[in-house]
């Protein structure tokens, strides 16, 4: 009779016995056993990674394919486009075509940040179109003013980590002056580029007023005409440079003029604008147009038989708004 072979295993205090015959087969299962476990953390492992990817996974503002770049010349000339389609129809644009690509509004909001990003850091690199969705649902709680250039280069910056984060163009901003909304940025951003391309430097300031989709009239004739009647009976000084001067002393400077008829034809619903540019007399001359038959008009000043120092120029087609109603 052969020998039987045991292996005897210490168990906590007691012992106990396994015949050599059936520990392979014990191994074995044992290690199956501890593959499939190992598999499973494995498993388990992998789907918690590929679930924290998804979750991070940018939605921001991506380069359109295939890849488009703009010159900063050519954004601050689309920019001009813009302001004076806003200008002209109280209203954005759906496009503005840049070269052969046709850009839609929010997209140039991204392409004007970065723009004034690259010109306050005197950089000239091309500027990357990007897709940018709509805003959701634009608001806005303002009130009218002016933006410092640190004002609106700040909000220039606040403008595009929005955009690049989230894919949109933001439905308002915080300003000093409010939350100024959606297209309010793209005018008051129009503005900026627009006097950079004629002065080839950033503003000290940009005016900012609410954003409102409703036009005042153009006015019967009648009430243009004694605004304009009563306005010319005023003189030209330099004691005055706002209406209530050149009402108190008689007579005022360009400016003062200026101040004095908007506000007229605010008051009376007549819509109009003051725009300021150079002429040989000075650098930021300033006078007023009337919107007549979808365009900017400016005011008889001849006409009505003002003194010449009030007297538009050419140059006016070319000047920033000051003030707008």
């Amino acid at each position: 009779m052969s020998k039987k072979t045991f292996l005897y295993f210490n168990i906590g205090n007691g012992g106990g016995k396994i015949k050599h015959k059936f520990i392979i087969p014990v191994l074995v299962l044992f290690a199956i056993a501890l593959f499939f476990n190992m598999s499973d953390v494995s498993a388990a492992n992998n789907t918690s990674a590929t679930q924290l990817t998804a979750s991070n996974t940018p939605t921001g503002a991506t380069p359109v394919n295939p890849k488009v770049t703009f010159t900063t010349n050519q954004i601050n000339a689309a920019s001009s486009t813009v302001k004076t389609h806003v200008e002209n129809n109280n209203k954005l644009p759906s496009y503005v075509a840049i070269g052969n690509t046709k850009v839609t509004m929010p997209q140039f909001l991204m392409l004007m940040t970065d723009n004034l990003a690259a010109i306050n850091k005197g950089s000239t690199a091309p500027i990357v179109l990007k897709n940018v969705k709509c805003p959701t649902n634009p608001q806005q709680k303002i009130k009218s003013g002016t933006l410092t250039k640190n004002g609106f280069l700040s909000l220039a910056q606040k403008i595009r980590v929005y955009i690049n984060t989230n894919g949109k163009a933001p439905n308002y901003m915080n300003t000093s002056l409010g939350n100024i909304r959606y297209e309010s940025m793209i005018y008051t951003c129009s503005k900026i580029l627009n006097f950079y391309k004629i002065n080839k430097r950033l503003p000290n300031t940009v005016s900012v007023d609410p954003w409102s989709t409703s036009t005042t009239s153009e006015g019967s004739p009648s009430t243009v005409s004694q605004i304009l009647k009563t306005g010319a009976k005023y003189g030209y000084s330099h004691y005055a440079h706002d209406s209530a001067g050149l009402i108190r002393y008689g007579s005022g400077d360009c400016w003062a003029m200026s101040d004095y008829l908007f506000k007229k034809f605010k008051a009376a619903g007549v819509r109009s604008r003051i725009v300021q540019y150079a002429t040989a007399y000075a650098s930021n001359h300033r006078s007023v147009q009337l919107y007549k038959s979808g365009s900017w008009v400016d005011v008889p000043y001849r006409t009505y038989g003002f003194n010449s120092m009030f007297n538009n120029t050419s140059g006016s087609k070319y000047g920033s708004v000051i003030a707008k109603c």
